[in-house]
């Protein structure tokens, strides 16, 4: 269990684990948070990052985005 302040300043617990899921075709293991009835549903910036995706503001569309290495 983890201890989480929410954007209104409540402090609430939650259960994390990782979870296989699949977003736009492609899978991926990511940490999630065992929601209670009434939480809202949120994809995560950890999750997108892991599949290589970004929002695009204009479009509110998931976008692959290029991969970097740095030597």
């Amino acid at each position: 269990k983890v201890q989480l302040t929410l954007a209104d300043g409540r402090i609430v617990e939650r259960e994390l684990g990782y979870a296989w899921i699949v977003i736009q075709g492609i899978l991926i293991q990511t940490p999630v948070l065992f929601a209670n009835n009434g939480d809202p549903s949120l994809l995560g910036v950890i999750a997108l990052e892991d599949a290589n995706l970004v929002v695009d503001p204009i479009s509110r569309q998931l976008i692959k985005r290029q991969s970097y290495i740095q030597y």
